[in-house]
């Protein structure tokens, strides 16, 4: 990962001519899964020669179901550059879907500032389809259709399944069961309909 911004960017944003300073930035509007982690890059740029240590810190509002870890917490531009830490972010399984508001700190000789990044939390869930709205059953015979489990939003675990016939003489193979879905991933489960002579 490269820096997010610039000193010359940082630089031209600060309006007191001569001051001795730094400043940060950060990339905004990041979008995360429940049970997911995503990085981001916070930059610390020199401004009018500033070179000296620079403490780095995170919080995140609200404070529950969302993590915050930063890889430098602290850090040294050098008099004319920028320099970069890696903010990783964590949300729980159990996370309150919704927007999250973190805030970087920072602070260097007399000197402090912050920026801020909203982070997108969304819903883990997953889908359940078949091919087709209906099925055909002979009399005496049988068919098959299949079920597929697809994750959404990173949704991982075991997914419960059971079925029912309008009928209680239609038999049904394949029937109640489970599967075990990763991430990002699908699972087929067929099951064979009967209809007796």
């Amino acid at each position: 990962m490269g820096l997010c911004c610039s000193a010359s960017t940082i630089r031209l944003g600060t309006g007191i001519a001569g001051l001795i300073d730094h400043g940060i930035c950060v990339e905004h509007g990041m979008a995360m899964n429940q049970g997911s982690s995503a990085t981001a890059v916070i930059t610390a740029a020199s401004v009018n020669g500033f070179d000296l240590a620079t403490g780095l810190s995170a919080t995140v509002s609200p404070r529950v179901g969302l993590t915050s870890v930063l890889d430098l917490n602290v850090v040294r531009p050098s008099s004319a550059g920028a320099v970069s830490s890696i903010l990783t972010l964590t949300s729980q399984a159990a996370a309150q879907a919704g927007t999250y508001v973190v805030t970087i700190s920072s602070s260097g000789r007399t000197r402090s500032h912050s920026a801020t990044v909203t982070v997108t939390v969304a819903s883990a869930d997953f889908t359940v389809t078949t091919p087709a709205n209906t099925l055909r059953v002979a009399h005496g015979g049988y068919n098959t259709t299949v079920i597929t489990i697809t994750s959404v939003s990173g949704f991982s675990g075991n997914v419960s399944l059971s079925a029912t016939t309008p009928l209680a003489y239609i038999g049904l193979a394949g029937a109640p069961s489970f599967v075990v879905l990763t991430r990002e991933a699908q699972a087929l489960r067929y099951w064979q309909f009967q209809q007796p002579r």
